[in-house]
């Protein structure tokens, strides 16, 4: 039996009506701290988020129930930040976990200011890039800006303005794989010829992901060749990885590629066509490859 569940969240409006405050209280921001970087890497299956503070200052006697409105620089509806013509997407969030609407005529939340001219308040923002998401390694940036409202009411002051950067980490996964497919699947770890054959060969697929170009680098055990598990007889053996002849000896051979920038990599053919068996004694034949990728 497979058990359903339904649930349904009670919500409240962007900012509640009445109760507490007076509609003559008069607020400004006074400071924005400074919004520490957003540093994310794509392939923790993690977000990553920063938070930093937004200053109410009361200039008047009267208590205030405050409101905060949050846009970022940009016609959408959805916040980037952006590099050149890349861009990775992110959200403002109150402490509660209430995504700010990206438009300076919404606010949110509910912070009390208590009455007397020079009273403080400080609202903490959260800025996060959500997990699942992938862009170029490199520097990102926006621009944010706030507003204060009476709470249920009109704006207060002017729109203040603070820088907002997220740095995108250069990042490079590797998989082998039996047989192209979605990343890491059809894991490999052996590439077993049964019965050693001048001219046999056999496939695998090198899967990268990355957030930039990569170099692969292989590094051969035996230098290029399949030695006997007892005796002091090796076979030699060619590889080719995405068309190119590695030479492993004596290494390490490395060749440049340019995935391109998805969670789901990309696979490179590699393949081994064994050499000269003739004369070899009978028995176990083993190397190692190792495979590295690094982003550039």
């Amino acid at each position: 039996m497979v058990a359903a569940l339904a649930s349904v969240l009670l919500t409240t409006p962007a900012f509640a009506t009445g109760g507490g405050g007076s509609s003559s209280c008069s607020a400004t921001i006074g400071a924005v701290s400074a919004v520490p970087t957003v540093v994310y890497d794509p392939f923790d299956g993690v977000s990553a988020s920063v938070v930093f503070t937004v200053e109410a200052v009361n200039q008047s006697a009267e208590a205030c129930n405050l409101s905060l409105a949050v846009a970022s620089a940009g016609s959408s509806s959805t916040r980037y930040f952006r590099r050149m013509g890349d861009k990775l997407r992110y959200v403002v969030e109150t402490t509660d976990g209430d995504d700010y609407e990206n438009d300076i005529g919404e606010p949110r939340g509910w912070h009390s200011l208590q009455g007397g001219v020079g009273k403080t308040k400080l609202i903490t923002v959260k800025v996060k890039v959500p997990s699942g998401l992938i862009a170029p390694a490199g520097d990102y940036s926006n621009m944010l800006s706030f507003k204060l409202y009476r709470a249920g009411g009109g704006g207060l002051g002017t729109v203040a303005t603070a820088p907002a950067n997220a740095v995108v980490e250069g990042r490079a996964q590797v998989n082998i794989a039996g047989a192209s497919g979605s990343w890491g699947a059809w894991s490999v770890d052996e590439l077993d010829f049964n019965t050693l054959n001048t001219g046999e060969i056999r496939s695998a697929r090198v899967q990268v992901r990355a957030t930039s170009g990569v170099t692969i680098q292989v590094v051969s055990q035996n230098k290029g060749k399949l030695k006997h598990k007892t005796l002091p007889a090796v076979v030699p053996y060619a590889l080719k990885l995405n068309n190119v002849t590695m030479v492993l000896d004596p290494g390490p051979a490395e060749t440049d590629v340019s995935p391109p920038v998805s969670l789901d990599g990309t696979s490179y053919p590699m393949v081994v066509t064994i050499g000269d068996v003739s004369g070899r004694p009978s028995g176990t034949y083993k190397d190692l490859l190792t495979i590295t990728v690094t982003p550039e």
